[in-house]
């Protein structure tokens, strides 16, 4: 069973054997019926609330560049991984062995599978590290902050917005509410 409570909820009192607490539950069948299921020992967990992210803005941002996909004739997955170059502190700039750059470059892309925004460049050869080059390393909007992602979103936005015809939006407060809510958690 799992559900939110806020601090009215909590009521606790201490006698000899420990210090008990109960928990306001709003559904008393539901709490009979979990009771009668108590018959080995539980695992109680109780941590601060906070709101699950949003995917709302991650979808969005996924509907839009499949219609820039339909009108540019090039994949969403390439559009998306061109865009993410510009969003600013989602990389890592890393020398590399220039033996080892295409195995790490293979790493880099593939192992995060669902990652689809994790990508590697060769930027060029190290100035002060002979045989290595330095290559940038990108990751995508699953691991982006709030910040992050407005950026990414008003990118993909400005696309759909310079297409001739224009691809059709949400307007601006509705975006500014999906980036507002990809922040909470």
């Amino acid at each position: 069973m799992e559900f939110t409570v806020d601090q009215t909820g909590f009521k606790w009192h201490m006698d000899s054997v420990g210090a008990w607490i109960s928990i306001l539950h709003p559904d008393r069948e539901m709490v009979q019926e979990f009771i009668k299921t108590l018959d080995k020992p539980q695992d109680v967990v109780i941590k601060l609330h906070k709101e699950k992210k949003s995917n709302d803005a991650n979808s969005y941002c996924w509907v839009l560049l499949g219609e820039l996909s339909k009108v540019l004739g090039r994949s969403d997955k390439d559009i998306y991984k061109e865009l993410i170059q510009d969003i600013g502190g989602n990389n890592y700039i890393t020398p590399v062995r220039d033996d080892l750059l295409d195995n790490w470059i293979y790493l880099w892309e593939s192992v995060p599978k669902t990652k689809i925004g994790w990508t590697s460049k060769i930027l060029g050869k190290c100035k002060n590290h002979e045989g290595y080059s330095n290559t940038i390393n990108y990751y995508g909007s699953s691991m982006y902050d709030t910040a992050q992602m407005s950026r990414l979103i008003d990118l993909v936005v400005q696309e759909c917005q310079q297409q001739n015809p224009p691809i059709e939006t949400r307007t601006p407060r509705e975006i500014e509410e999906l980036k507002r809510k990809w922040g909470e958690k």
